[in-house]
């Protein structure tokens, strides 16, 4: 009989979560995979309909909101779980979340379960739940990770040995390191490219207006953009930078595609850019410093040389020279990196194809996806 294994994603955009999803795909040749995630609420997230996926429902408007709050505040004075969520300031919100794992593991009684995050851990940890952790995101202030105390966890899935540092210390924890990377094809450079991409959501956070002011001081390029943008955010494109769109040196493409047609769709370009926002507070954090950005790797697997800033998460750009790295995102710098790619494309271009097979998804997640076999055929007692 095949064994359940659960994913518990605490967040609300599953369909941008590649880590998730190609843990998914791997995990469901041994294991009849269940993901449990919070319903779509942003951008352009949708339901995946191709992968079995279970969502807890969230009230759209801040009115339906309201009973929840209500009963969350009367739940603090006799329950003693929801006087734990109260203690730690956490949003009132995902007490509603807990009942529904609470409820779905109690009633699925999965072999295995996979935690995403701290949410999800602590989630586990107040069921008792022996859980396999991934860490994809490092919040600052998140008020779950200070109420984690890790002894519920059998291993631990991260991206990079400082992260794992910045988050355990000198814990010796069974790890597996995999990036946010997807699963490499070989494919030929040799083909007819041309323009600028960037990959991913088009907002301040991540740079695309310092992309845009770029574009505008150098008339001779242009740029596709694939990716989720905000309602506001569209609005000021048309506002501030309408010529751009009109003369058709900005594409804007928001039809979402799994990662594979990603790479697909990204083979057409010369060069990809990525970029994190560090003028803005809540971006300038260990968490977007230390992340290996997903966009990352999917240049790699297209071939498309890389700008990005200098920081620790863009260390594999630097390792494979497949790109160029600047530090800050002015105009002239990211000028000055185009000018350097281009002068010997073809050189990062391959070097991109050697960086993304090293990184191959499936390579990389290999060992974690065997281990959790090994562990539920012992547990079975295969």
């Amino acid at each position: 009989m095949i064994r359940k294994l659960t994913i518990l994603f605490g967040d609300a955009h599953l369909s941008y979560s590649p880590t998730v999803i190609g843990l998914y795909d791997l995990l469901s040749a041994h294991f009849d995979v269940t993901i449990v995630a919070k319903s779509p609420q942003f951008f352009d997230n949708r339901p995946i309909v191709n992968r079995k996926v279970v969502y807890i429902k969230q009230p759209k408007f801040r009115i339906a909101r309201l009973p929840i709050k209500l009963a969350f505040r009367l739940a603090t004075i006799r329950d003693t779980v929801a006087k734990l969520f109260a203690e730690i300031n956490a949003p009132y919100q995902t007490f509603n979340e807990f009942k529904f794992v609470k409820d779905f593991l109690a009633t699925e009684k999965p072999d295995v379960i996979i935690a995403v995050d701290f949410k999800s851990l602590f989630f586990a940890q107040l069921l008792n739940q022996k859980v396999d952790f991934v860490s994809l995101e490092i919040g600052r202030n998140d008020p779950f990770y200070a109420a984690c105390e890790l002894e519920n966890v059998n291993s631990i899935v991260i991206q990079t040995p400082e992260r794992y540092e910045h988050l355990f210390g000198d814990k010796e924890l069974k790890t597996f390191y995999v990036q946010n990377s997807p699963i490499y094809i070989p494919i030929e450079t040799a083909q007819t490219r041309k323009g600028l991409v960037y990959c991913g959501t088009a907002w301040d956070r991540f740079g695309f207006y310092h992309c845009l002011e770029f574009l505008k001081q150098y008339p001779s390029f242009s740029m596709n953009v694939r990716g989720a943008i905000l309602s506001g955010d569209k609005k000021r494109v048309v506002s501030e930078y309408g010529d751009l769109l009109a003369s058709e040196r900005l594409i804007i493409d928001q039809d979402y595609l799994d990662d594979k047609d990603v790479v697909d769709y990204l083979e057409t370009f010369r060069i990809g850019f990525s970029f994190y926002n560090f003028e803005i507070d809540e971006i300038d954090t260990f968490n977007y410093r230390s992340a290996p950005s997903g966009k990352m790797f999917k240049y790699f697997a297209a071939g498309v040389p890389v700008v990005a800033l200098e920081t620790i998460g863009a260390k594999p750009i630097a390792d494979f020279d497949c790109g160029v790295l600047i530090k800050d995102l002015r105009p002239e710098s990211i000028k000055y990196a185009i000018d350097k790619i281009e002068g010997n494309f073809e050189h990062y271009a391959q070097n991109c194809l050697k960086a993304a097979e090293h990184y191959s998804f499936d390579k990389m997640a290999k060992p974690f996806v065997e281990y959790l076999r090994g562990v539920a055929s012992s547990e079975s007692g295969e």
